[in-house]
């Protein structure tokens, strides 16, 4: 079996033929891994966009923050640890994880809270974003709670 580049359809899909012993021919879009912010917004709609740099700019309010891009997430860092992870950037919504040591369930942000499978000191809390509107008091409240308090806590 061998295997022929056939070229990109876009910067983060190529083509690929594989050709068999028996002549049979397969062809496989391959995803490459995003590594650059640039290549996480590449082909998200304007919202989407401009709701990832409303989400960075209110970060960066209450600290220098650092975006640290990885195969699948964003991880936003504030010098110490990874304080929330931009999870996913969807047609109209930016998702955001905040790793916290309890849950904070008394709240209307968070779209749901989870235990981190085989651990007591992690709660993940879900945050999604539709609106620049959705950044209010409550959420300012919880990004002061992972920059500031927290800050010695989960480390992912």
């Amino acid at each position: 079996m061998f295997f022929i580049l056939l070229g990109c359809l876009t910067h983060q899909q190529c083509v690929l033929i594989s050709v068999g012993e028996t002549q049979t021919i397969r062809a496989y879009i391959i995803m490459s891994n995003p590594t650059t912010i640039a290549d996480f917004l590449a082909d998200k709609s304007a919202l989407t966009q401009s709701l990832f740099h409303q989400l960075v700019n209110e970060c960066s309010k209450l600290s220098d923050i650092t975006l640290h891009p990885a195969k699948t997430m964003i991880g936003i860092d504030n010098g110490k640890k990874r304080i929330a992870w931009i999870t996913q950037l969807g047609k109209n919504f930016v998702h955001v994880v905040f790793p916290f040591k309890q849950p904070y369930t008394d709240n209307l942000c968070f779209q749901k809270i989870a235990q981190v499978p085989g651990t007591t000191k992690q709660y993940n809390h879900h945050f999604r974003m539709y609106s620049k509107e959705d950044i209010n008091e409550e959420v300012i409240g919880f990004m002061k709670l992972a920059f500031n308090e927290e800050a010695n806590g989960c480390e992912l």
